[in-house]
């Protein structure tokens, strides 16, 4: 590594945020040869900046999954050396390098890492016999966004004293994303320094509040959760330093943890990610509870899960005359400034008619809906929706299909203003004959698919 690339790479972790500073690195190592690391940089951060439905993105996306596959050993194996993790094993080298490969007599590229399938990160414990590589299980996932490896999942290590290779990555890598368990913010570090998302896997009594008040989160911006008992997370939303944060994901098991969502200081936050779990409620009363909280009066995103097939709340909703517990999702006087609502529970006519009838969310223009039953009374839904012709993005991932005929499925497009409309993802569970006159209505603003 030249002078110049040291230098730049210093800034890139000092500021992680500046994508000026990564785009003279991608043009300084493209300079010294490094033409494939460098487009991969380009084209992860241009990707970043269109919108996740739009096709232009899903190209970039793919053209960036592409380079990673090629080259993920090299530019991971560089990464370990400066951490002082375990080397992945090389790609073969020469024809007699490849024919050792086949027969199994060297270990395969990569090992003992391999990537995700969406070819964006790294993983670790996918190979048996992870013992003798203690060090390298302590990273079980690594993340490349930007073209930086910047998102990381810790695992503490039960030795004492500072761990080393974590040290090491925090002053050659940016950080922007950790996952960690709670009692990691009680050991000896070291800690990341303007750490922007925190994401806790888990929390023993009183880790939860000790963690949030750790000196090393001055920066924090997001948090995720874990699942905690109501006065764990009471004391948790306690903390000073949620009061600054914009973005929150907690799970809400009770009525006690809605009401501690709700009376929270969130002056700040601007998006909300709540899972509603199985004890949930039979009055539907926890949507209302957060929607009518004044403190949340700021929110602009709001994202509600109902984890499918696994929650009695899920079969409840499905029952002949359940009341409107999704009606307070698009009603609810605290949320009248949301622009972006995402809503993943099974959906059937029912849940729909009280998520989109009397809604009142003028400035919303994104909203996906996950896990939609594609029915003749949905559709017709959707195409009496006031709420749908004024977005500019949708997304909707269908499954099952009852009674939709072909002319059904030509009705689609009258349910959106198609001089509005910027993107629209559909994601059938199967191929459904019909959808000719979607793709011909809005050519390129169509996406197969929904990203989660």
């Amino acid at each position: 590594m030249t002078a110049d690339e040291r230098a730049l790479l210093a800034a890139v972790v000092a500021d992680p945020a500046d994508d000026t500073v990564r785009l003279a690195y991608a043009d300084c190592i493209e300079e010294g040869g490094n033409a494939a690391r460098a487009e991969f940089i380009r084209v992860q951060i241009e990707a970043e900046r269109l919108h996740p439905d739009s096709n232009a993105r899903a190209a970039l996306e793919e053209r960036a999954g592409a380079l990673f596959a090629e080259h993920w050993v090299d530019w991971w194996g560089e990464v370990c050396a400066a951490v002082g993790l375990r080397p992945p094993a090389p790609k073969p080298a020469g024809r007699l390098g490849k024919v050792a490969g086949w027969f199994g007599v060297r270990r395969a590229p990569g090992q003992p890492y391999a990537t995700t399938e969406t070819f964006d990160g790294v993983r670790t414990g996918v190979w048996q016999n992870m013992r003798e590589h203690r060090e390298v299980v302590r990273f079980p996932f690594v993340g490349f966004r930007r073209g930086f490896p910047e998102s990381l999942s810790y695992d503490r290590p039960a030795e004492p004293g500072p761990d080393p290779v974590l040290a090491c990555w925090l002053g050659t890598n940016p950080l922007t994303f950790l996952h960690t368990v709670a009692s990691y913010f009680g050991g000896p570090g070291p800690y990341p320094v303007g750490l922007r998302t925190l994401s806790v896997s888990r929390a023993g009594s009183g880790e939860l509040r000790l963690a949030l008040d750790h000196p090393s989160l001055d920066r924090l911006d997001e948090l995720r959760l874990p699942s905690a008992g109501p006065w764990e997370l009471s004391a948790a939303l306690g903390s000073p330093r949620v009061c600054r944060l914009r973005r929150l994901a907690v799970p809400v098991r009770s009525d006690h943890a809605a009401a501690a969502v709700a009376a929270a200081d969130l002056a700040r936050l601007e998006a909300l990610d709540v899972e509603l779990h199985a004890d949930a409620d039979p009055g539907g009363g926890r949507p209302g509870v957060l929607a009518r909280s004044p403190r949340l009066a700021g929110l602009r995103e709001l994202r509600v899960v109902v984890p499918s097939g696994v929650d009695s709340f899920a079969e409840w909703v499905r029952t002949p005359d359940p009341p409107d517990v999704f009606r307070p999702l698009t009603t609810g006087p605290a949320w009248a400034g949301l622009r972006k609502l995402t809503v993943e529970a099974d959906l059937h006519a029912d849940q729909l008619a009280g998520l989109l009838g009397g809604a009142t969310l003028p400035d919303l223009d994104e909203l996906r809906l996950v896990s939609v039953f594609l029915s003749r009374e949905v559709i017709d839904l959707f195409v009496r929706s006031p709420l749908l012709k004024q977005l500019r993005h949708l997304a909707i991932s269908a499954w099952g299909v009852d009674g939709v005929s072909r002319a059904d499925l030509r009705r689609l497009p009258q349910m959106l203003d198609l001089d509005r409309i910027e993107t629209f993802a559909f994601a059938p569970d199967h191929d459904m004959p019909g959808l000719d006159e979607l793709a011909r209505q809005l050519g390129d603003r169509l996406r197969h698919g929904v990203r989660r």
